[in-house]
């Protein structure tokens, strides 16, 4: 009798910590799968960028276009990097404010 009782609170247990663990991973599988697309989507316009730098030094025709191309590059990779910094601005802001939400 007392074996039973015994060897039922460990399964009770194992079973509560095993369907609390499968309902915390839903979000923070949603959250994977967020971090996922955006940094896919960050890839994408970055080889964007690239390829349209590469065109327009492939169609340039003295010095003077190889340094337009250079200076509209820069340009572009500097509004890329803000637009990157926010976004890791905002996840921040909203990582901070799950760590104070009880």
């Amino acid at each position: 009798m007392y074996i039973i009782k015994f060897s039922i609170i460990p399964i009770i247990f194992a079973t509560g910590v095993l369907v609390s663990s499968v309902s915390v991973a839903a979000p923070n599988q949603a959250a994977f799968q967020a971090s996922k697309d955006q940094q896919i989507a960050n890839l994408q316009e970055r080889m964007q960028m690239v390829q349209a730098n590469l065109s327009c030094i492939q169609v340039a025709k003295d010095p003077v276009g190889l340094k337009s191309c250079q200076e509209a590059a820069k340009k572009k990779s500097e509004e890329f990097q803000e637009k990157l910094k926010a976004q890791r601005a905002k996840q921040k802001a909203q990582h901070d404010a799950k760590k104070t939400t009880p």
